[in-house]
This record gives C-alpha cells, sequence and structure tokens, in this order.
C-alpha cells in the first residue's frame, strides 16, 4: 500500500540521518568538545521532526481500513526491522518469543505496523540507557470484555472468542500516573 511505502522511505531518509550523526560522532568528536553536543541536537531535531511528519501524514490520511488475513508474526517482524537500527543505537536486547502456528487475522497491516512502530519507539525513548524489549505474540481467549457504547457494533468482540495477544515490554523508565491518561 502506498502508506506502507511512504512509511518505508520516510525511514529510510531517518536512518540516513541517524547513521550520518553517528558516523560523524564517531570520527569528528575529536575536533570540537562542542561537537558532540551539537550532534545530539542534531539527532533529537531529526527525530522531533520525524515526529511532526509523522503525525501530519496519519492526519492527513483519510484513507478507509484495507481489511485483509494477516501474518501477525510478518507484522510483527517488519515492525522490528523499521526500529532495529534504535535498538542497536541505545544497546538494546531484544526478546522474541512469538508462538509458532500462529492463525491469520483480519486486519489492516499498514495501520498495525505503524502502531507497533510507534509502541516500539516509545519503549526505546524509555531506555535510552539500554535495556531490555521483550515482544511476544500468543494464541488465547478473551476472558473478558470491557463495554464501550461508542464503538462501532458491526462486529463486537465478546467474551470467550479466540483472540491473538501482542505484548511489548520493556525495562525503561515507565510512565507517570499524570502522564498515563495522555496514553490514548
Amino acid at each position: 500500500p502506498p502508506d506502507r511505502e511512504t512509511a518505508k522511505r520516510r525511514e529510510g531518509y531517518v536512518r540516513s540521518s541517524e547513521l550520518g550523526i553517528d558516523y560523524l560522532k564517531r570520527h569528528a568528536s575529536g575536533v570540537s568538545a562542542r561537537i558532540p553536543k551539537l550532534l545530539d541536537a542534531m539527532s533529537k531535531a531529526v527525530g522531533r521532526a520525524d515526529e511532526v511528519i509523522c503525525d501530519l501524514v496519519t492526519f492527513s490520511n483519510d484513507r478507509r481500513l484495507e481489511m485483509k488475513k494477516c501474518d501477525v508474526e510478518s507484522i510483527i517482524d517488519s515492525a522490528l526491522s523499521l526500529v532495529n537500527h534504535d535498538l542497536t543505537r541505545h544497546h538494546i536486547r531484544l526478546e522474541r518469543a512469538i508462538a509458532t502456528n500462529l492463525p491469520l487475522i483480519s486486519c489492516d497491516y499498514g495501520h498495525l505496523e505503524q502502531a507497533l512502530v510507534n509502541i516500539l519507539l516509545n519503549a526505546v525513548q524509555a531506555m535510552e540507557g539500554g535495556g531490555t524489549l521483550t515482544v511476544s505474540a500468543y494464541k488465547g481467549i478473551l476472558e473478558k470484555m470491557e463495554t464501550d457504547d461508542g464503538a462501532r457494533t458491526s462486529r463486537r468482540m465478546n467474551a470467550g472468542d479466540e483472540v491473538i495477544t501482542i505484548s511489548i515490554a520493556d525495562t525503561g523508565t515507565g510512565i507517570t500516573a499524570d502522564q498515563i491518561s495522555d496514553a490514548f
């Protein structure tokens, strides 16, 4: 889909910028004591610009969901490949626990991939000094369902439905109680 291609191109630009900045950090730091601070500021500016661009693209994208049968493991692997540079750069160890033979799910591949990338990048930001990121996926049965009067009613999930759970955990700082309400 075009959105996925746009995201991959954007990721390539950001990755190229980060690789260039990392190269300069390694090779130009002896020139001046100010260089490392300047390069850190540049890296943060690239990250902020990327966030703004992502938000603008998401806001301007009015396309409908393209629901298709998709392989959860391939979506997770694709999202992980998009953040691999960030994991390496921040010395984050990845633990991957994906159950075998998961059934296909009906979803919009691009939207789910982007949601996972956003969550993974949040985890990376919480572990800038390193840590462990654990990504797991498994099949289970939905035990209970919260009521949501504003939800679409065409296909609601019910207790007892078979579901695929994707879990992402990190050893980062966590979210403060006053920030948790802004998470969604």
